[in-house]
Order: C-alpha cells, then sequence, then structure tokens
C-alpha cells in the first residue's frame, strides 16, 4: 500500500509563533512539503537563524519578528504574504503563559495572555479574510489540552485554550459559506523548549525528574514531539481534509481522556475495572435522563467505591467520575449530566 503524499507545493503558508517548538516545526514541515512559509516570533532570539536554515535548503521563507496582537506586526507580515502572492493556510500558534496560580496572576497578565491567544487568533484571521477566501484556504488554531481538562497551577491560561477552542467552532461555521475551513490542534505534554523550562523550574531544576513525574500521567507514558503536532497540523491545512472543519483533532497521547491532569502524575485504579465502570454509568444515564430533565440522583455499587452518584446538570456536556477522591476520568456525552463520588 503506497504512502500518501501531502503536499503543498505552490501554496502560502503562514505560521505565527514559529521560533522554536510547534511552530518551527511546523513551518519546517510545510517548508519541506512544497510550501512557501512566513514565520513569526515575538523576538529575534531563534527566528532570524531558522529563516537562514530555511533559505540554505532551498526553501521560500520570510520572517517578520514581533508582537502577534500588535498591528505593525500584522501590517508586517500583510507585506510578507503580498510578495508570496497570497495566503492558503494561517496556522494560529503564537501563544502566552504567565504560569502563576489563581492567588499570583495579576489581570494586567490575564489580559496580556488574553490579548495573544484569544483576541490576535481572531485579528489575524479578519487580516488575512480576504487571502483566505480567493484562495478557498484554512486555518488551523493551536490550542491545548489544558482547554479541555485545565491545570490548577496555571490561571486563566486554559480559559484562553478553551475560548480558541470555541473560536474555531464559530469561525467555522461563519466561513464555510466562503470554502474557508477551520480546524484546531489540541497539543498535551509536548516536549518543547518552553516546557522543559517550565518543569525544571517545578523540579528545582531538574527537567528529567519533571518528565517522569509528568508521564506517569499521560497514557502513552511519554512526552510528545513537537514534529507529531505538526503533522497533525498538516494533514487538517491538506486538501484531502476538505470535508473537515470546526474540528478538534488531540495530539496528546491520550492525555484528554484523563480528568486531571497534574505534573504529579495520575495513579489510576485497573483500567478495566475503571471503563467498565464508566460505560455503564454512561449507558445508565443516558437511558433515564430523557425521563428526569430536573436533577436527580442514581446510587451505584461498585467494587472500586460505595457509591457512585449520578447529578443531572442540563448545563454542561461533560462529565466527571472520581473513585475514592484520587481516580478521576473525562468523557463526553450525548447526555448533559457529571458523576461525583459524594460521601454519603
Amino acid at each position: 500500500m503506497s504512502r500518501m503524499e501531502i503536499s503543498f507545493k505552490g501554496k502560502v503558508v503562514l505560521v505565527t509563533g514559529s521560533g522554536e517548538g510547534i511552530g518551527r516545526a511546523t513551518a519546517q514541515r510545510f517548508a519541506e512539503a512544497g510550501a512557501k512559509v512566513v514565520l513569526n516570533a515575538l523576538t529575534d532570539a531563534y527566528l532570524p537563524s531558522f529563516n537562514r536554515e530555511l533559505a540554505s535548503r532551498g526553501f521560500w521563507s520570510r520572517a517578520v519578528v514581533g508582537d502577534i496582537s500588535s498591528p505593525e506586526t500584522i501590517e508586517g507580515l500583510r507585506e510578507a504574504v503580498r510578495e508570496a502572492g497570497g495566503l492558503d493556510v494561517l496556522v494560529n500558534n503564537a501563544s502566552v503563559e504567565v504560569g502563576k496560580p489563581f492567588e499570583e496572576l495579576t489581570l494586567e497578565e490575564a489580559r496580556r495572555m488574553h490579548e495573544v491567544n484569544v483576541l490576535a487568533y481572531y485579528a489575524t484571521v479578519k487580516a488575512f479574510f480576504e487571502e483566505l477566501k480567493r484562495s478557498r484556504g484554512c486555518v488551523v488554531n493551536v490550542s491545548s489540552v489544558q482547554g479541555l481538562n485545565p491545570e490548577s497551577f496555571t490561571s486563566y491560561y486554559p480559559t484562553t485554550k478553551g475560548a480558541e477552542l470555541t473560536l474555531t467552532r464559530e469561525l467555522a461555521m461563519a466561513l464555510a459559506k466562503y470554502g474557508i475551513r477551520v480546524n484546531a490542534v489540541a497539543p498535551g505534554p509536548i516536549d518543547t523548549p518552553h516546557n522543559r523550562k517550565k518543569m525544571g523550574e517545578m523540579s528545582g531544576g531538574d527537567y528529567s525528574v519533571g518528565y517522569e513525574r509528568m508521564s506517569r500521567g499521560i497514557p502513552m507514558k511519554r512526552f510528545g514531539a513537537p514534529e507529531e503536532v505538526a503533522n497533525a497540523i498538516l494533514f487538517l491545512a491538506w486538501e484531502g481534509a476538505s470535508y473537515i472543519t470546526g474540528a478538534t483533532l488531540f495530539v496528546d497521547g491520550g492525555t484528554h481522556t484523563v480528568q486531571p491532569w497534574s505534573m504529579g502524575g495520575i495513579e489510576r485504579a485497573p483500567s478495566q475495572q475503571v471503563t467498565s465502570s464508566l460505560l455503564y454509568c454512561t449507558n445508565l444515564t443516558r437511558e433515564i435522563l430523557p425521563h428526569f430533565l430536573g436533577g436527580f440522583r442514581v446510587c451505584l455499587s461498585h467494587d472500586l467505591c460505595d457509591r457512585v452518584i449520578c447529578l443531572c446538570d442540563a448545563s454542561t456536556s461533560h462529565f466527571n467520575v472520581q473513585f475514592d477522591g484520587h481516580y478521576s476520568f473525562h468523557a463526553v456525552a450525548t447526555s448533559v449530566f457529571s458523576l461525583r463520588q459524594m460521601d454519603l
């Protein structure tokens, strides 16, 4: 069986936040697939050298250094896109994470994350709307698994990532009539310079300790590589994915199936027992929910815990299951409810 070739020959791709990590890997993959790439990063720490590296390999690239939330930076990117001859793919990847808990985060820091992680994503699509409409192009927003499963030690950043997921669906609906597709990827723990630094700081300067602890909470027991996220982005931008819009592709080693995800890792009960209990609760609630639209409780017996309480909540489409206060699992159901262990 022959391998599918994902080619972007003759296409123009803009990748924000492409100085290092996921953005850099994504821009490189697009260039290797034949695209002209327009690069952007907040500072010139890595971008100029990356631009030179691409040029030395015979790839077409232009670099624009600047804050993506700044109108001046947007105008610089517009000039580069005009030079390239248009725009086919926009990858919104630039992001800010302050990394403080609620008690320490200032409103100014929260506003900064909102400006870059939410407003700039929207503003960039607005800025290149005409080019994308002409090319019937696509947008890929780089969000995070934290948009679904927030971390407790980094306040407001998960909120902005959740907003990106909603923005993706909103723009997909608004732009479909122009032939513009809008999708998102939600990476989990990825081995990037930013995450290495963060884990080192949280583990007394030893990155390997943080990596080992965090890997315990990942179903696949390892961090992902930036190239693995880049491959997912290329797939969503590829013409072979022409009927996909408004979707979020989790590239997280299964992290989004576990709630909560923490730096300390998660110790779980045997997976088969947990899965059986979860499916039983899910199916039971789906069966009886249409008959009880208000609040209700159903007690279930299980060998992992004495009681599991089903609480109907018409405001959410997610549910959490907790066993003994330690094991917590997340899923999405067609019914609207939440499951929580309660001490009765």
